[in-house]
């Protein structure tokens, strides 16, 4: 029984020994660093205040090839993003693919990478951070493999106020950086005798291969449009001499001026000298148009807002869309009264025809609009200047 005990436990201790490697692997490349957009006269586009809008697409960047090879195994070849500042990424979805948006150095632009490679979904490329890196294929031993990627590289309009542009006009920032390596499993370890100078390897147990940083410069332009300060003399009105419960109507209209269209959703291929082909996802097409009144609303649905309070009372602003000459008399309510605070096409409540903007195109456009005094329910009249202010917002639909 005695030596029973005995031959059971030595075969208990020899089961639970490990034999660690130490693997050793080579070739790779040095690290490099890409610089988007690569031509600043042909990636003008308009960004505007829609979060997760794309700003540029880069169907395939060619991240080059690199060999890697490993005396022992296993080890598989993985990819994953270094976010900037430690960073988090935004999951988000788009016309059924997956995106791990990745914030950079600049408020309010965000970019992310995807696997393209053929006969795989476009992938996110994992963050180091927050999930695991992804094994694109595995070896059981001593191998040396060529590896090719392509990712498609995106830049994004992320929540945040849009960052300031630097003393060239341009938007300015560092990317995540986008890593190839070599990992393996524990208890095996990289050698040491490694070749060193590929990069930096934060992910434990791995061997960078490629290693790409990001920075680069945005020419963008606004979406919002702008016009001269318009006052409008409503002229003098005769309460107690007219029994009418507004005045007439008079010509508010103002004409709006918008930077060229440059289309949003720059989609480009780029190669080793640069971008090869482009184009742009979305034309510029029609205006919206909102008017926030700086006084209070009185009635909604009429389109009638307060005086400003210095002088009469007992009378509001009525706004409506259209000409002057057709609006209704008395207490009649415009067809399109303004409806403020909300919107709006500038389609539903003008003459305007939306149509696709040439790329580059200055558009300017006029908008009709009447204004007249309106009186008040309820409310006692007293006499004195009166006046009324509203801001209009105009930009691209």
């Amino acid at each position: 029984m005695y030596k029973y005990v005995i031959f059971l436990l030595a075969n208990i201790c020899c089961g639970a020994q490990a034999h660690a490697a130490a693997i050793t692997c080579s070739r790779g490349k040095a690290p490099t660093a890409m610089v988007l957009p690569y031509h600043d006269n042909g990636d003008r586009t308009i960004v505007g205040g829609k979060i997760f809008s794309k700003i540029y697409t880069y169907k395939s960047i060619n991240a080059g090839s690199v060999t890697l090879a490993c005396n022992k195994g296993p080890w598989s070849v993985v990819y994953y993003a270094i976010p900037v500042n430690g960073q988090e990424p935004i999951r988000y979805s788009d016309g059924g693919i997956d995106y791990l948006i990745f914030p950079t150095s600049l408020s309010g632009i965000g970019m992310s990478f995807n696997d393209t490679l053929s006969g795989r979904d476009p992938n996110p490329t994992p963050s180091l951070n927050a999930i695991s890196p992804d094994i694109r294929r595995t070896y059981p031993g001593a191998t040396s493999t060529a590896e090719w990627s392509t990712p498609m590289v995106t830049i994004w309009r992320i929540p945040g106020p849009l960052g300031e542009v630097n003393s060239n006009g341009v938007l300015a920032f560092t990317g995540p950086s986008y890593v190839q390596a070599i990992m393996v499993y524990p208890p095996d370890t990289i050698s040491p005798d490694s070749r060193a100078g590929t990069g930096p390897a934060p992910l434990p147990n791995s061997w960078t291969a490629n290693y790409i940083s990001f920075t680069g410069g945005l020419s963008l332009y606004p979406a919002t449009c702008t016009f001269a300060n318009l006052s409008v003399y409503l002229g003098n009105y005769n309460h107690g001499a007219i029994p009418d419960p507004a005045s007439s109507w008079v010509d508010a209209s103002f004409t709006v001026r918008c930077p060229p269209a440059w289309g949003s959703g720059v989609i480009a291929k780029m190669g080793d000298n640069g971008v090869g082909t482009r184009s742009v996802a979305i034309k510029n097409s029609g205006l919206n148009i909102k008017v926030v009144p700086r006084t209070e609303i009185k009635d909604s649905s009429k389109g009638v807002i307060a005086l400003d309070g210095a002088g009469a009372k007992g009378y509001g602003v009525q706004l409506a869309w259209g000409d002057a000459s057709t609006q209704p008399r008395g207490a009649g309510i415009p067809a399109k009264p303004v409806v403020f605070n909300t919107t709006l096409t500038a389609e539903t409540i003008s003459s305007y025809q939306s149509r696709s903007y040439n790329l580059g195109e200055n558009v300017t456009q006029n908008i009709k609009m009447a204004a007249r005094f309106f009186r008040l329910n309820n409310e006692d009249v007293e006499l004195g200047p009166a006046s009324a202010v509203v801001e209009i917002i105009a930009n691209y639909d």
